[in-house]
């Protein structure tokens, strides 16, 4: 097996993500406070690949009534123990069409192939509301040269911005040789395209806060709020 995780294996090292005290610094509490902007009191929401529930959990704390779905078995496990089983679904035919106010996708995309990014992003506009709110975020695009960020160390290529090509990272925050992951680079101009020709419109593109980094000016992720086109 590569050391590089696929996006089903993301479940041997969820004891792990439990602990990325960062990554909610940086992302989920920029999502939750300042981009969705803290009020889901009511909100049918569903969170596509939640992971081990660290978001879910809070979104349903604040009062939304959420549901997840996810590839592996393990993180299915662990939603249905924190947010209960009938929070969980299990396979992409549960996700019910129209039925979600907010739709949520983090750090998904980013490691998922291109196929995989359109069949995503269609499923979501099935599901959000016509009049509804969808969510997605992933690592900076533009940090492709960047060999350290607040997060990771990475190996950057050489390749182009514009260029497809995969950046080899490791978590700075755990240092375990197990949590070795990727990101499929891609031009950000790519995944608007791909949002639009899955009937989702960006109306915003927000960029976490600015922090410097072994001299580097780094925001470490971009998030798109996006509506029914």
């Amino acid at each position: 097996m590569s050391p590089f995780r696929q996006p089903q294996e993301w479940g041997a090292v969820s004891g792990t993500l439990v602990h990325e005290k960062v990554k909610v610094r940086v992302y989920d509490d920029f999502l939750f406070e300042d981009v969705i902007g803290g009020n889901v009191e009511g909100a049918q929401m569903l969170d596509y690949g939640p992971g081990p529930a660290v978001l879910a959990s809070r979104l349903q704390a604040a009062g939304a009534e959420v549901d997840t779905f996810d590839t592996d078995p393990r993180m299915q496990h662990i939603c249905a123990e924190k947010l209960g089983t009938n929070h969980v679904l299990e396979s992409i035919e549960a996700i019910r069409e129209n039925s979600y106010d907010i739709v949520t996708c983090n750090l998904v995309l980013c490691i998922n192939k291109k196929e995989e990014v359109h069949r995503i992003c269609r499923t979501i506009r099935n599901a959000m509301r016509r009049s509804g709110n969808v969510y997605i975020g992933f690592c900076n695009p533009l940090l492709y040269n960047i060999a350290e960020t607040q997060l990771d160390l990475r190996q950057p290529t050489g390749d182009s911005y514009r260029k497809h090509h995969t950046i080899r990272k490791k978590k700075i925050e755990v240092p375990r040789e197990e949590y070795n992951l990727y990101d499929l680079h891609r031009p950000i101009s790519w995944y608007t395209q791909s949002f639009r020709k899955a009937g989702l419109e960006p109306i915003a593109t927000r960029f976490t806060e600015e922090n410097e980094v072994k001299g580097n000016r780094v925001r470490d992720f971009v998030i798109f709020e996006l509506e029914a086109s």
